[in-house]
Parts: C-alpha cells; structure tokens; sequence
C-alpha cells in the first residue's frame, strides 16, 4: 500500500469512527456526483444553481457509473436539504427515491423558503452507504418592483389625474340634469 491509500483509508477509517460516514465496499464505488437545478411548472428539470421564484428546487444523482453490482433492486438515494448553503446539522427535507441499475435518480420537486440551501444526497443498497458532496444552491425570493423615484413621483402623477377624473364626472352630472 503506497502512503496516498494509507492517508485515504485512514481519513475514511477516522470518518467512520466519528459517526460521518459508513464506507461502502470497494465494488460500490466512491463518491458520486450531483447535478442541483429545479423544475419548472411543467414538472421538467433544468440543471441550475439558483431556482427561480415559484420553481421547485430538485437533485439528481449521478449512479450510473457505480459499480453496484445490481441488477434489480439497487437500494435507493436519499436527497436531504439543509438551510444555510451548507451540510450542517438536521435537513429541513428529506427525499428518497428507489434506485435502478444504471440510471440516475432525480429527488421530488421541494417547495423551499427563499435564500441559501444545500443538497447532501447518500444512496444506500445491501452493500453499503455512498454520500455525495456537498452542494449549495440559492432559492430567489420574489421581489416587489421598486420605484427609483417613490411616492413622489406616485403623487405628482395621481393627483392631477383625480382633478381630471372630477371634472368629467361633474360635467356627466351637469349634462343629465
């Protein structure tokens, strides 16, 4: 064993006693990847890493080149959310969705509140445990448009208006008498 897979193993040994993380077998392959992104109204995803205001936020993780062994039942993917763009603490959400032999698994859409969230995603089968980076994504709040010259601008507008308006109703009155 050179000094570079003794490091590994002893990082991924130090991860498993402190609770972090359960390796997987060698045969389950190593971290796997993940692509945030949201879906639209019409249910279809759109790789991203901010989801527009009334989108739904979504994940998909990326098994297919793990080498599970499945052929059949291959576990599932976990998607966990966490407030705050990182993978701290209790997830806000959870999703899990059973997994199959060579495809990629996308998490349900998630109506989140706007600001910073993050993706932790762990695919389990008999073999063992696998998680996934780390990913932060933003959800935009809906913004209410401003008026760069405010309420004055508003007033000066409107109040020659009601004049205006007044008149004409005072004239349709005087016309019908």
């Amino acid at each position: 064993m050179d000094s570079r897979t003794k490091s590994l193993l002893g990082l991924s040994l130090l991860f498993v006693l402190l609770g972090v993380a359960r390796i997987a077998p060698a045969s389950a392959g190593s971290l796997f990847g993940t692509t945030e992104g949201y879906l639209d109204s019409s249910s279809v995803f759109h790789p991203a890493s901010e989801v527009p205001p009334g989108d739904k936020a979504a994940d998909v993780a990326d098994i297919s080149t793990l080498d599970t062994g499945c052929t059949t039942d291959c576990g599932s993917v976990t998607f966990d959310v966490y407030d705050g763009g990182t993978c701290a603490g209790s997830p806000v959400a959870t999703d899990t969705e059973p997994a199959s032999a060579g495809n990629n698994v996308q998490s349900a859409g998630l109506v989140l509140s706007p600001g910073s969230h993050s993706w932790r995603d762990t695919y389990a089968t008999e073999a063992g445990t696998i998680l996934s980076i780390c990913e932060d994504f933003e959800v935009q709040s809906t913004s209410i448009p401003q008026f760069p010259l405010g309420l004055p601008l508003l007033v000066a507008l409107v109040i020659p208006a009601l004049f205006v308006l007044r008149k004409r109703v005072l004239t349709l009155r005087s016309l019908a008498h």
